[in-house]
């Protein structure tokens, strides 16, 4: 059932490719003094924009920082393995990693980050073989900074203007890459065309910046394929990007989400870009996704899609409880996120609160706890209220610490995710439009294995 945006589906076991391992229960306890080593420095961001989060509590139980305004934090001791447990500034998000060992740390979390403190202006005059219809034009800078705009190109001109403004927090000045980058369509026969330039940005000031776009050749090839774990019963879709080297931002993308089609894009060395290949499901069975990059732009892949982890505790409507234990199925090179996130489909604004706070454990093992977070300022939901639970499966890593170094790969090769379906709590008598209902079994002509044959 969908609400808002929302499914709503019951665990009966539909993903049967995964079996349980026995039980690990990661600890909550606060490391003990003896145990007590090295200092551990990191910065928070957000899990979607990437931006720093500032005023965020850190602790590992003994010790705690809150994060400044470039999300840095640091704590003096801590033990040789330690979580981490991030509290946002309105106690509303927690996010808690468990069992690290690295000394320097960057850790995601959901958060609200501040409004950029600095702008700036680009503006400047397009040239060179322009088509009618659309342009992009992108600024990527460090840390992360990125400015994008969509340019019209009039029937007929040679030339047209375009303005971009930047956002960014740090230093008054900043570098980065300015493109411009028209597309044609998948079957036109005309050529892409690309600029590419070096700028210098200062806050409060324009920057003016003419380019001229030259054509740059194609490559004609089949969209990529994806098979599925699970029933065979969700459509798949395929993308393609273009991710630029050093700063590990999407710039454009080009081709059909349609699997097997055949289609022309610009060749990403050309470009002096990275293709990536981007494969992904979301339904209310299977929520999965899969990204290779660094392959060759000719030849097209097979994608393969994982199914998410099957919940096996706790029961569908329990009541969420301090130490409540919830258990999942086994991926291989996988880490996990646990999710638990209150539901509020009778309310326009579907926020945690205090009250009612989203808690997300990483953590390397099958199974943990609704954590006593009273320490940290965050108490257990306050009835009524109903709750989702998700657990995806990250990869591929053999631990935590792999997923929170503090230099990661920019274009990783691969990296894919795989999510549950959802699991729901009920607190009291909610309002009956936050209840989570529990969906019937698929019906067994469903439940099927993918054909090889037909992706």
């Amino acid at each position: 059932m969908l609400r808002r945006g929302v499914w709503f589906l019951g665990g009966f076991g539909l993903f049967i490719a995964c079996s349980p391992r026995p039980a690990q229960h990661a600890t909550v306890a606060a490391p003990n003094a003896t145990t007590l080593g090295a200092a551990v420095t990191g910065v928070v961001i957000d899990a979607k924009t990437s931006r720093p989060l500032s005023g965020e509590l850190v602790t590992d139980g003994s010790a705690a920082a809150t994060t400044d305004a470039s999300g840095h934090f640091a704590l003096a001791h801590a033990a040789s393995t330690y979580d981490l447990t991030l509290v946002s500034p309105d106690r509303s998000r927690v996010t808690i990693y468990r069992r690290l060992t690295r000394r320097e740390v960057r850790l995601t979390a959901t958060g609200t980050p501040s409004k950029p403190a600095l702008h700036a202006t680009i503006d400047g005059t397009l040239t060179g073989p322009l088509a009618p219809g659309s342009l992009n034009m992108h600024f990527l800078g460090a840390g992360g900074v990125q400015a994008y705009t969509l340019v019209q190109v009039k029937e007929g001109a040679t030339a047209t203007p375009y303005s971009l403004t930047v956002d960014w927090d740090g230093t008054a000045t900043l570098s980065g890459e300015l493109l411009a980058l028209q597309l044609p369509g998948f079957h036109s026969d005309a050529a892409s065309s690309f600029a590419r330039t070096r700028t210098a940005l200062t806050a409060g000031q324009p920057t003016h910046v003419d380019l001229a776009l030259a054509p740059v050749p194609s490559v004609t090839r089949e969209q990529s394929r994806a098979t599925i774990d699970g029933p065979n019963v969700s459509t798949r879709s395929v993308s393609n990007e273009y991710y630029l080297p050093g700063f590990g931002l999407v710039f454009a993308a080009c081709g059909p989400f349609r699997p097997g089609v055949q289609f022309k894009c610009a060749d990403p060395n050309a470009l002096g870009a990275v293709f990536c290949t981007h494969a992904f499901v979301y339904s209310p069975y299977q929520r999965s996704t899969q990204t290779r990059c660094a392959q060759s732009a000719n030849e097209p892949l097979s994608m393969h899609l994982l199914a998410g982890p099957r919940f096996v505790r706790p029961a569908w409507g329990v009541a969420p409880a301090l130490g409540l234990v919830f258990e999942w199925t086994h991926l291989e090179r996988a880490i996990y996120r646990l999710t638990l996130q209150p539901n509020h489909a009778s309310q326009d604004v579907n926020a945690p609160t205090p009250a009612h706070p989203q808690i997300e454990i990483v953590t390397a093992a099958q199974s943990d706890a609704w954590p006593d977070l009273e320490a940290n300022g965050v108490s257990l939901p306050k009835s009524p209220a109903a709750y989702l639970v998700t657990v995806s499966a990250l990869g591929p890593f053999t631990n935590v610490d792999e997923a929170v170094k503090p230099d990661p790969e920019l274009i990783p090769v691969e990296s894919w995710r795989a999510t549950s379906m959802d699991l729901g709590l009920v607190l009291g008598q909610p309002n009956p439009l936050d209840m989570p209902e529990q969906e019937p079994e698929l019906p067994p002509e469903l439940a099927t294995p993918p054909d090889p044959n037909n992706p």
